[in-house]
């Protein structure tokens, strides 16, 4: 009490200070009689607002509040949280939605905002994840978010302008991350480069748009393009002279220069500090309590579960903000301060290497080039050089950091505040052996090269090519003198060990050595193998591929030293020691209109991409916020794969503050089901219905017991981990298709009700057939599963309504079941029930019915609270609750003429894992069957399915479901067959085309097909045969670097049959005219086309048409949103809507042209408006409705679809890695309804396919929980993994008539095409060992491609560079 008593004497003199400072805008004054008040006795405000021992000193003084400027107003925030980060708040505020939330984790660039922060009065404009950045550290600084450059009503800014533009914003809900980021590079970038351009896109995600359309529409700007400077549209926040882009608002004093010691009520306690002696005594006064000393604050992307008592933002401290070059006596050093930005070190880096540019800082090129591939520019922006360092002091954190640096010889500046604030140097490795508890450093120190003999090179391998970490990292510095002896080396590896690694012995052996001798490379070979011995790292672990980069990598940099020591090296192994370069991507897009269907097959802007860049769409995931009495949710999973809950305790959960309570399935007021209609005969049998909220049978990990609701999310979240769930009867599960299927875990075939497997298919009589082969071949080829990774996550919102009725917001493909299964669950009817989605922020087939897991679980908690209801997934559960793509095999028997390729008989075998339900899984067998030929005749043709249980979520549709996997078979069984009768593959496929009239082995006459065509005419866009050679003489000049290249054509069925779909069309008194259809704008244009058929058929502008909300109500009992088919259909009926509102106009137009005969000659805007004023007069119903049910053909396609596509690739034999060089498609689109859109359909349908291809895994550990869980594992395609020349052509003058305005669907097709990028993989691993021509499967990653190489120390020796 005493001590109490001192400190809060010494506070009040520090208060007594502060008489003209107002902190927090309320101001604080000492009062008459030595007290102070401010609504209450200041004790006791003191007690909790500042420190119960010794105070800082009096020159800190101390705010309850944090005072920030969000586009360009000033917020007030009162005791925020420690851990509530900068998107929490905002989103929070209905205006600052357009900030989008995704991962949470720093990995999508969805959040992203620009920060400006005044240093030395220069201001500092940054790009940042604001999910990651704590909202304490903004304090003072302005936050710029897509809100400040406009909207559509005020104006918008050019960049918001250009994405529309350009087709680079198909869902949106990456948008306003991608225009955020590129406004920021603008604004310190004024005249870029198109390289800098799309360099800086390296943390953000684009699901939909394949990256091209973005990344051409932010080069337009670079220099040399159009010399546009990006401006801020008049209005945007008021005037332009007043909006935050041109106006400086000036933040309140006390902002300026107050910092925040504490945090009031937080957990952890939150402490700023703006000095070393600062931080020295806060240390030494909380000397047992854990402390997290934080810059930016990343780290909690990945360890998210991180317990600390105190966090100390250390970012302020100007003692640890220094850059400098010092002069010792053994030579020169940068000194570094601990808490320096990446993006500072780097900058001052490259200010460095040009302000001394000699053998000093040769290093420091190489050494960028490898910094720039460590996380992303807005996690550079903000993370510290130490705090990356230190993370692997605590975590074991795969840092390219602490490699680089440790290579350099970097060493620390630590200090000590208990031992008297002791200050003293320790090498850098020598961090990872020291207890840093209660200790900090305080400078990095780099030594600069002491001769020109010394070089620096490094090497990283990962997933993809930008924001993934290190697979094995390796970095080396090394001295060679002219006499080319050895006299310096220190080589470091990251990924070997669990943390950054030198090979000390081997570097010591080496030392004395010629490094031109044919003996060196042995020697070393030999000696990092005996020393470098591979430590198992995780459950996703590589550690093969990490034993076999300890001397492939070493290769590599051994070539490299050769080179840069100007030491001759065989022109075939050079390029091994040469970092490939990526060059900026290019491509074109070509396309047809017709001129009379105008705006109809004309690239029209995506109506909605204006609202969607700049942020002022409004997506269910945002609406959560903003409705009085919101309840959040957040899930109790399972965690075992097979077994029986034994008891759920809620306890601890209830207990938490804010909690209201949480539902199970004892809250289902009916049925606890999420099985629709067509599994009805399910749900009474236990074994195989698929619960809403589990009873007690648990079928696999992420399975949903209950969900915990709050006031808040962050409380939902925090209770829902303190749920414990006991198990009985736990078993292991199975895993994976392959087990299932040697297992024999089969779905059962005899339930009656049940869906079906079609088939089996059976055309001629493979006896014959393979009778008549000469060449028999036999396999088993596997795909599998996939992510839908939609950057909008599953999501629902319920609002308990009068008269005891709910209204769902959803991000859904289907209202209409989802109102059906509502109903059942809650047990009332359907009509008192509303379901609304407006937009889905991406979909591809995850929201027709998982959507219907979050919607219902926040309909019953609507009912039972009688209080809105929110359920928004995060990405974790999203992943774990949520199926994916079904994994797939296929089992053939192939005959074939070995002389010319042609296929006598086939005989395939489908299995397909519908994970521990059958939700969709039948249908997508069977869609699957009916591509099971591609596009070639078998005339002797057998296929059948099986329907495989694993322990797994219940797999559901994914773009191109079941077709996707059986064009990969086909495409597979094809490149087999020219590997082993080393036949061109092209031929083979081409000897095997379908002819018109041949009959397909599920019934269908073939009376179109123009592959030959297409094929003729993309190779001689490519110039077929001279890439061919290239790519020949390329493979025999490269010994380690190798091409390959593929052709892939595809034939895709299109069926209409069965599809329900309703349009309603109203006019209005001033002649504008609403739409509202059953389709969901998923991103794939929807809205925009139905908008163009619209204004085609009625003859009026784009402009006079609004597409209304689809819901449950507005068209009932419609089908979902998928298939390729929704747009096509929807536009269908609307015209047929258009065609009765004409019949019903036509009486009025003729009877105002006989009274005007210049009536046709009015513009069509006054024209119409006539007709209507008209036609209302007259008593005109000007509304109209249309239902399209299409009726089961005798055939199951209405029509296909046809494309081919060319792609190059280049291999890294010795790491796996891969650069896609080339992809060429051309695509039968018919007469495109806009080909804008539909080009950007099909380049993301490509770039999803290749992400399946190559670097998507789903990975589960032996409890069946999932590995690949979030985006630190899971590595969707980046920007910089399209083909570096991306070419679309959609095929001219060729309408489909059996098409909508002779249209054809682009949705999904091309995905198919992506296969190609797998073929032309292996072909490039062929063209190094043609005995490991079936070891790469999909996805071809990065460590299965070099182990599929088979390069062993063996091979490296005898491809010695030196001889």
């Amino acid at each position: 009490k005493a001590q109490e008593r001192k400190s809060i004497e010494a506070y009040k003199r520090v208060l007594g200070t502060m008489d003209r400072m107002s902190v927090g805008a309320i101001p604080l004054k000492p009062m008459l009689g030595g007290g102070m008040r401010r609504g209450g006795d200041v004790t006791d405000k003191l007690k909790k607002l500042y420190f119960a021992v010794s105070p800082f000193p009096a020159t800190l003084a101390f705010t309850g509040s944090i005072t920030i400027v969000v586009d360009n107003k000033t917020y007030v925030i009162d005791n925020p949280s420690a851990t509530q980060t900068l998107n929490d708040w905002l989103r929070t505020k209905k205006e600052f939605t357009g900030t989008k939330r995704m991962c949470a984790e720093g990995g999508c660039g969805s959040c992203t905002v620009m920060i400006i922060e005044t240093v030395n009065g220069v201001e500092e404009k940054r790009s940042a994840m604001s999910c990651l950045v704590p909202i304490a550290t903004c304090n003072g600084k302005k936050i710029v978010t897509v809100r400040s450059l406009g909207n559509v009503r005020e104006g918008l800014s050019t960049v918001v302008q250009r994405l529309g533009e350009y087709n680079g914003s198909q869902c949106g809900y990456c948008s306003p991350g991608m225009v955020m980021q590129m406004h920021s590079f603008l604004e310190n970038n004024p005249n870029p480069t198109r390289e800098q351009v799309e360099r800086h896109l390296d943390g953000n995600i684009c699901r939909c748009t394949g990256y091209k359309a973005i990344l051409d529409a932010f080069k337009s700007f670079a220099v040399g393009e159009k010399l546009e400077v990006p401006t801020i549209p008049s209005g945007c926040c008021g005037k332009s002279s007043q909006c935050c882009k041109t106006k400086s608002t000036e933040l309140p004093e006390h902002s300026k220069r107050l910092f925040i010691p504490r945090i009031l009520n937080s957990s952890p306690e939150w402490y700023t500090v703006g000095s070393v002696s600062e931080l020295q005594l806060l240390i030494t006064q909380h000397r047992s309590q854990s402390k997290k000393l934080i810059v930016g604050n990343t780290s909690s992307g990945i360890y998210k579960n991180e317990k600390w008592d105190i966090l100390v933002n250390i970012g302020l401290i100007p003692e640890l903000l220094g850059k400098k070059m010092v002069q010792a006596s053994n030579g020169y050093y940068f000194e570094i301060g601990a808490a320096v930005t990446i993006t500072d070190f780097i900058q001052y880096l490259e200010t460095m290497v040009k302000s001394v540019p000699d053998y000093r800082t040769s290093w420091i090129p190489p050494f960028l080039e490898h910094a720039h591939l460590i996380a992303s520019n807005q996690i550079r922006n903000v993370g510290s050089v130490f705090g990356n360092l230190f993370l692997v002091y605590k975590y074991q954190f795969v840092s390219d950091m602490f490699t680089l640096l440790l290579a350099l010889g970097a060493s620390l500046t630590v200090c000590s505040p208990l031992e008297n604030n002791k200050v003293y140097v320790m090498d850098l490795q020598n961090l990872l052996s020291t207890d840093m508890t209660n200790q900090f450093v305080m400078n990095i120190r780099i030594p600069l090269f002491p001769s020109s003999s010394f070089q620096f090179i490094s090497h990283k391998t990962m997933l993809r090519h930008s924001n993934a970490h290190a697979l094995v990292s390796v970095a080396m510095v090394v001295s060679v003198e002219n006499t080319r002896e050895v006299n310096y080396m220190r080589l470091v590896y990251t990924g070997i060990a669990k943390v950054p690694t030198i090979a000390q012995n081997t570097c010591n052996s080496l030392l004395k050595r010629i490094i031109s001798t044919s003996s060196f490379l042995p020697f070393a070979l030999e000696s990092l193998e005996k020393e470098m011995v591979p430590q198992i790292l995780s459950t996703y672990d590589y550690k093969e591929y990490r034993k076999a980069m300890i001397s492939n990598l070493f290769y590599k940099l051994y070539v490299g030293a050769l080179i840069n020591a100007k030491i001759s090296v065989p022109a075939r192994y050079a390029s091994a020691g040469i970092k490939y370069k990526r060059p900026v991507s290019t491509g074109v897009e070509t396309y047809g209109s017709m001129k009379e269907e105008f705006p109809v097959s004309y690239p029209i802007e995506k109506l909605e991409a204006p609202k969607q860049a700049s942020g002022d769409l409004v997506y269910n995931y945002d609406i959560g916020n903003h409705i009085k009495d919101m309840l959040f949710g957040s899930y109790i999973l399972t965690t075992v794969a097979v077994g029986e809950i034994q008891s759920v305790d809620v306890s601890k959960v209830l207990a938490v503050p804010g909690v209201v309570g949480w539902v199970n399935h004892l809250d289902v007021p009916a049925m606890n089901s999420v099985l629709v209609d067509e599994y009805a005969s399910l749900r009474s049998l236990p074994q195989w219905n698929e619960e809403l909220f589990a009873t007690g049978r648990v079928r696999c990990a992420g399975q949903v017991i209950g969900v915990v609701f709050a006031e808040t999310q962050a409380i939902a979240d925090a209770a829902a981990l303190l749920a414990q769930v006991t198990y009985k009867n736990v078993q292991k599960g199975i895993l994976s298709l392959p087990e299932a299927i040697e297992k024999g875990s089969y779905f059962p075939d005899n339930i009656p009700g049940a869906p079906t497997v079609a088939g089996p298919f059976v055309t001629g009589n493979l006896n014959t057939g393979f009778s008549q082969a000469n060449m028999i071949i036999s396999d088993t080829v596997y795909l599998p599963s996939q992510y839908h990774f939609t950057m909008e996550l599953q999501t629902a919102t319920a609002l308990y309504e009068e008269s005891s009725e709910l209204t769902v917001y959803a991000s859904t493909q289907w209202p209409s079941i989802q109102q059906h299964l509502i109903s059942q669950q809650i047990g009332i009817q359907s009509n008192k029930i509303k379901v609304i989605a407006k937009r889905v922020g991406g979909a591809y087939g995850s929201k027709i019915l998982r959507a219907n897991i979050p919607a219902s679980a926040a309909a019953v908690a609507a009912w039972k609270f009688q209080r809105p209801a929110c359920v928004n997934m995060s990405l974790e559960q999203n992943m774990a609750i949520i199926g994916k793509r079904h994994p797939m095999a296929c089992q053939y028997k192939v005959g074939v003429n070995a002389q010319t390729g042609q296929v006598t008989a086939i005989e395939l075998v489908f299995f397909i894992d519908g994970g521990s339900g059958w939700e969709s899984t039948p249908d997508t067998m069977n869609q699957g069957m009916l591509s099971g030929d591609n596009c070639y005749y078998f005339p002797n043709y057998k296929l059948s399915g099986k329907l495989c249980y694993t322990n797994t979520p219940v797999n559901t549709w994914f773009r191109g479901p079941g077709c996707i996997q059986a064009i990969f078979f086909i495409e597979a069984i094809m490149e087999r067959i020219a590997i082993e009768t080393k036949l061109p593959a092209d031929q083979v496929k081409i000897t095997n085309f379908y002819k018109s009239g041949q009959v397909t082995p599920f019934g269908q006459t073939i009376q179109y097909f123009n592959l030959n065509s297409l094929t003729t005419q993309i190779k001689s866009l490519v110039d077929w045969n001279s890439m061919n050679a290239a790519v020949k003489s390329f493979n025999q000049n490269n010994y380690f670097i190798k091409q390959g290249l593929s052709f892939t054509p595809v034939k895709y069925g299109i069926g209409l049959a069965g599809a329900r779909y309703g349009v309603t069309l109203s006019v209005f008194m001033d002649g504008s005219i609403e739409v509202i259809h059953s389709g969901i704008e998923v991103g794939q244009g929807i809205n925009t086309k139905v908008a163009q058929v619209v204004a085609f058929e009625l003859g009026v502008p784009l402009s006079l048409i609004n597409v209304g909300t689809s819901s449950s109500s507005a068209n009932p009992n419609a089908d979902a949103t998928g298939g390729s088919i929704t747009s096509g259909l929807n536009c269908s009926v609307a015209i047929d809507c258009c065609k009765k509102l004409n019949a019903r106009l036509a009486p009025i137009r003729a009877i105002l042209a006989a009274q005007n005969n210049n009536f046709k000659g009015l513009n069509a805007t006054k024209t119409w408006q006539e007709v209507i004023t008209q036609a209302y007069n007259a008593g005109v119903e000007l509304k109209t409705t249309g239902w399209s049910f299409v009726p089961p053909p005798s055939s199951p396609f209405t029509y296909s679809s046809y494309g081919v596509a060319i792609s190059r690739v280049q291999i890294d034999i010795l790491t796996g890695e891969t650069n896609i060089l080339s992809s060429d498609i051309l695509f039968d689109c018919g007469v495109s309804l806009n080909p804008i859109i539909d080009i950007g359909q099909v380049q993301g349908a490509f770039m999803q396919g290749s992400g399946y291809m190559l670097s998507e895994d789903i990975v589960y550990d032996a409890n069946g929980m999932l590995v690949t869980k979030n985006t630190w594992e899971y590595k969707p395609p980046m920007a910089l993994d399209i083909p570096e020349v991306f070419n679309v052509h959609l095929l001219k003058d060729t309408p489909n008539p059996n098409g909508v305005l002779k249209s054809k669907a682009s949705g999904e097709p091309p995905l198919a095409l992506a296969s190609g990028i797998f073929f032309a993989v292996r072909n490039a691993v062929i063209a190094y060992n043609y005995q490991t021509k079936l070891g790469l499967t999909v996805p071809a990653l990065v460590p299965k491609i070099a182990l599929a190489c088979g390069v062993d120390r063996t091979a490296l020796v005898n491809n010695n560079p030196v001889t």
